[in-house]
């Protein structure tokens, strides 16, 4: 029985027919030459078919363990590394393989490009001098990089040379601590990026109203900075600008007066039946051209009240201020001075 088993064991292996006939002519052979026993036999090649199987499955089990585990540490370095599919400004990519700054003319040029002279600090406008914002900054770096290829080691030494105070402390405490060059661009946008959060934009544009003190115009580079900013987490491409065109188109028709709306809805739908498909938001507008005195004038008349400047409500006016401190006014000063000034005459009479 077991003889029986080991051969069906054998035939059911992919090589299975070649071995048998392998061991018929082996035995044929033996036969013709009186031999009675042989070293090769059904159980011998059975329990070495198995001894493979075992063995193929035992790599098997340890090939699928180290998969898994690179899987898994793929998608941690994934949920680790998200903030840069999220970035808020593009990472160069394209480094020298090589430090390419190898002569005095090569560091001359070098010099030219990046924005040395006019340092990047992270604060606002100084003496009346308004500072570099980090989207200046790092849209400067972008480009000299472009221009001049430099090693990733010599782009994060510009990095250095090109900030000063705050951010340049920062970026060497960066550099010191081996973060990468994605890493250095979000540490940069935590601490230095003072536009509004795509999340607030989204909100702005989903509350956004026209008032009467608005004009087409202004309505157009309004609701072009917000939907911008409020589609900016998605990574650049054709879906990031269809979702921008179209919370700028929904903002606009949501937000006019109803027969402003109207027009808007109608001058879409026409437009985009010309193209054959939907228009985007700066080809809606310069649509919209003709309209515009009639759109600025509907505003005009049935727009939101605008909102009362609120940036001095609850401000102590500068008299208030002084009456804290204990200081008189000019005229208090003067009732208080007059007494003082008529006492020698007083004192003539008497």
């Amino acid at each position: 029985m077991k003889d029986m088993a080991d051969l069906d064991y054998i035939q059911s292996q992919p090589v299975a027919t070649l071995i048998l006939d392998i061991l018929t002519q082996i035995t044929k052979h033996d036969i013709a030459l009186g031999i009675t026993e042989s070293e090769m036999t059904v159980d011998s090649i059975a329990t070495a078919f198995k001894m493979q199987a075992a063995a193929d499955e035992e790599k098997r089990k340890v090939d699928v363990q180290q998969s898994s585990d690179i899987v898994k540490k793929d998608l941690l370095e994934c949920e680790l590394n998200s903030y840069i599919m999220n970035a808020e400004f593009v990472v160069p990519t394209e480094f020298a393989e090589h430090p390419s700054i190898t002569s005095p003319q090569r560091r001359k040029e070098v010099l030219m490009n990046f924005p040395p002279r006019h340092k990047f600090t992270g604060t606002g406008s100084k003496d009346g001098i308004q500072a570099m914002t980090l989207e200046e900054f790092l849209g400067a770096m972008a480009r000299a990089q472009r221009d001049m290829n430099l090693s990733r080691q010599e782009f994060h030494d510009q990095l250095v040379n090109c900030s000063t105070g705050r951010a340049h402390a920062l970026l060497l405490d960066w550099l010191d601590n081996d973060e990468s060059t994605e890493s250095i661009y979000h540490l940069l946008s935590v601490n230095f990026d003072k536009r509004i959060s795509p999340e607030v934009a989204k909100t702005q544009l989903r509350d956004f109203k026209v008032t009467k003190d608005l004009s087409l115009a202004k309505i157009e580079s309004l609701l072009t900075q917000l939907s911008s900013r409020a589609v900016s987490t998605l990574p650049p491409g054709e879906s990031r600008k269809q979702l921008q065109n179209m919370e700028a188109i929904q903002a606009l028709t949501r937000s006019l007066p109803a027969y402003s709306q109207n027009v808007v809805s109608t001058q879409f739908s026409l437009l985009s039946a010309r193209r054959g498909k939907a228009v985007s938001f700066q080809e809606l507008m310069r649509g919209l051209n003709v309209h515009r005195a009639g759109i600025d004038a509907d505003i005009k008349s049935f727009g939101a009240e605008p909102k009362k400047n609120q940036g001095n409500q609850g401000k102590p006016s500068p008299s208030a201020k002084n009456q804290k401190k204990g200081k008189n006014s000019f005229g208090t000063f003067a009732v208080d001075m007059a007494p003082k000034a008529m006492q020698p005459q007083e004192n003539k009479q008497n």
